[in-house]
């Protein structure tokens, strides 16, 4: 008697569990991933003239981390649009060839399919102060981009790429420093 009665309320138990979840619950779809590209991760910004050893340097620069979280919004007939919001968090140092106590980047955000082909691409601009004798700062740039989306795409078939904007002199001197 006392082991149908702990079955009793085992069932109810498991009735009352079961009746508390929702059966419609569906899983988020995926967000498009997002990707530091390894050689404009980095940023070195010399004065103006041949020297490229430390004195030379203007200013310095790397993208430390990434948030992001994305939201898809679709019409009845299933096309739509992803909507990422990124938060990039940027490590900026002044160098000793910096007179002014300013630092001006620029970084891009590129947004591929699944062939890796370049969607759209934007470039931005920031600029930070050297306040009093700080000469190391983290800055961060919160944006959001907008992926139209076909019936049955979901983010998975994106990749978010974002890296600084670098001359073609940065470039060849971040692949330098790799060798």
């Amino acid at each position: 008697m006392a082991f149908r009665t702990v079955s009793r309320i085992a069932a109810l138990a498991a009735l009352a569990v079961a009746a508390g979840c929702d059966q419609t619950a569906r899983v988020p779809p995926p967000c498009p991933a997002i990707v530091v590209v390894g050689d404009t991760a980095e940023l070195t910004q010399f004065r103006p003239g041949p020297g490229r050893d430390l004195t030379d340097v203007v200013a310095e620069g790397r993208i430390d981390r990434f948030d992001g979280f994305c939201e898809t919004d679709r019409n009845r007939d299933g096309t739509g649009e992803i909507a990422v919001e990124l938060q990039l968090f940027f490590v900026i140092a002044s160098g000793p060839a910096n007179t002014t106590r300013f630092a001006t980047y620029e970084y891009f955000v590129a947004i591929a399919d699944t062939s890796e082909r370049i969607l759209a691409k934007q470039t931005f601009s920031a600029e930070v102060a050297f306040e009093g004798n700080r000469n190391r700062l983290t800055a961060f740039e919160t944006l959001v981009q907008t992926i139209p989306v076909t019936a049955g795409q979901d983010g998975g078939a994106f990749t978010v790429y974002v890296g600084f904007q670098l001359t073609p002199d940065q470039l060849a001197y971040n692949r330098s420093k790799r060798r």
